[in-house]
């Protein structure tokens, strides 16, 4: 039986017994050996803590673990190769438990975590804040004009295979091809800039997300009794938006296609004819490039009353199979393309959708379309082979979709999403909107006393409701009145400033031609 006391020593300068602050507890451990355990100063305290290490006790004493200790002496890099292992287990793709756990790391190393117990919310609040702020970076050399991709990848502090995608991605430039590549120093200060200027709001979240998502884990296995970050939030992405994709009109697909059926060039084994097709797919029924690249000839159902294709599970973003209808005209296309193709096998082989947005700006300057559009405060608009997705909800919309139906087409669950991702309309799409708004201001043209509306016209004749009847010429000079309100006077032939005709009435008027318009 366990006994709470506070133990007694001698004060060498009185020599009198005191008693500790502290209380104590004279418990049993499993192994059957007495200890003295200390506690705490408040007897209360002490009394909880008592109960909680007896019942740890009676857990080893009959051959239990207690999990939430066991796992707090393991680093945090060991629990999050178990959660990657999990996430792979669960169904998720290589490449999102790869950046998923990533992301995760990151937030992990930045803020020096060893330990689950260190995971602190404000220590990870901070880092994430930092993420944001520009960092120094290293300063090109002014006698250098050029670099090659491993003194760039030095640089810029990243690896050589890096170097490329970064250059392309921001539509940089360089020179020369193989071992002769060079790049410019404009594009290795470009470069510079961009990786010391912060992190987005997006990509913090991102790096939140992550975070948060191993924490829950953590909690759901026992490895920790709460989230530590459960109630940090992410900040407002609309806030600081620096890139997204650009939509295409339907007359800048058809350019786009036209453009690629009449390519000579191919691009990773796909002819101009096949990139066609595809594109033509794509903007039609929102199919993504990497689903696209999965389907075969059985996958295309052509000869029904209704044309559509098919996605397996196996194919799709989110494992769900799914039956996407197709436009005649494009299934009369597909039925004699699909005849060219090999009966077995994808319709589009290879690794394409990996660099599909480059695939479709390479078609771009036929069809006469700029690779990016300057959108709202300065912001990037790509266009890529995401905008075809992004065009199909859209124009699916314009043409009089309900939002159920581009829910539908965009396969989302969420109409949220499909509404501020896929939905947002530009100052261009908005323009057509102020065209079927109602005229609110009634305008007055000058020389057409007919098109004023008749309590105006009333108003202009009477100056007042004041039962019809006419008014004096000392009526007639107060301001506020009629159209002298304006400080104009209608006269005959023509309208001019503060002047009466004759004392005591308001004459009707018949303005020139080419008189101002009036807003009442």
């Amino acid at each position: 039986m366990a006994t709470l006391f506070r133990p007694t020593f001698t004060d060498k300068k009185t020599g009198q017994k005191k008693r500790l602050k502290k209380w104590y507890a004279r418990v049993k451990s499993a192994n059957g050996r007495v200890r003295k355990v200390p506690l705490s100063t408040n007897k209360a305290a002490a009394e909880l803590m008592l109960g909680q290490l007896l019942a740890k006790i009676e857990r080893q004493r009959v051959g239990g673990v207690d999990l939430l200790e066991a796992h707090a002496a393991r680093p945090l890099d060991e629990h999050l190769a178990d959660w990657a292992a999990a996430l792979a287990a669960g169904g998720a793709s290589a490449k999102h438990v790869a950046d998923t756990v990533r992301l995760a790391r990151r937030v992990v190393a930045g803020c020096g975590f060893a330990l689950a117990r260190d995971m602190v919310e404000s220590t990870v609040q901070v880092f994430l804040a930092d993420l944001r702020k520009p960092s120094p970076t290293a300063a090109v050399d002014p006698m250098k004009t050029d670099y090659t991709k491993a003194e760039l990848a030095v640089l810029l502090g990243v690896k050589p295979s890096a170097v490329t995608p970064l250059v392309a991605r921001h539509r940089l430039t360089a020179t020369g091809n193989g071992k002769a590549r060079r790049f410019p120093k404009a594009t290795a200060e470009a470069l510079l800039a961009l990786r010391g200027g912060g992190m987005s709001v997006k990509s913090v979240n991102m790096h939140l997300a992550a975070a948060k998502q191993f924490c829950a884990w953590m909690v759901r296995n026992k490895r920790v009794a709460d989230n530590p970050l459960a109630h940090l939030a992410g900040g407002d992405p609309e806030s600081d938006r620096r890139k997204e994709f650009a939509t295409l009109t339907a007359d800048e697909i058809r350019r786009v296609i036209a453009a690629a059926s009449t390519s000579s060039r191919l691009f990773r084994d796909l002819s101009g004819t096949d990139r066609a097709v595809l594109y033509a797919v794509a903007a039609t029924t929102a199919v993504r490039p990497k689903e696209l690249g999965t389907l075969t000839r059985g996958d295309f159902v052509l000869d029904v009353a209704v044309p559509h294709l098919r996605l397996g599970t196996g194919d799709t973003k989110n494992g769900k199979s799914a039956e996407l209808a197709l436009p005649e005209d494009v299934a009369t296309e597909l039925r004699t393309y699909l005849q060219t193709r090999p009966a077995a096998g994808r319709v589009w082989p290879g690794n394409w959708w990996k660099k599909a947005a480059d695939m479709i700006r390479l078609d771009l300057p036929a069809a006469d379309i700029p690779d990016s559009k300057p959108g709202p405060e300065g912001l990037r608009l790509d266009v890529n082979f995401y905008s075809l997705r992004h065009s199909a909800g859209l124009l699916a919309e314009q043409g009089g979709a309900t939002i159920r139906e581009v829910m539908s087409l965009m396969r989302h669950s969420d109409p949220k999403l499909t509404m501020k991702t896929y939905g947002r309309l530009r100052l261009e799409h908005l323009g057509t909107l102020a065209g079927k708004m109602p005229s609110l201001v009634p305008l007055v043209p000058v020389g057409m006393s007919k098109n004023i509306p008749p309590h105006v016209e009333k108003h202009a004749r009477t100056g007042d409701s004041d039962g019809g009847r006419e008014k004096t010429g000392d009526e007639t000079s107060g301001a506020g009145d009629g159209m002298e309100s304006l400080g104009l006077e209608a006269t005959q032939g023509d309208l001019r400033p503060n002047e009466v005709s004759s004392p005591g009435r308001i004459r009707t008027y018949d303005p020139p031609v080419n008189s101002r318009l009036l807003y009442h």
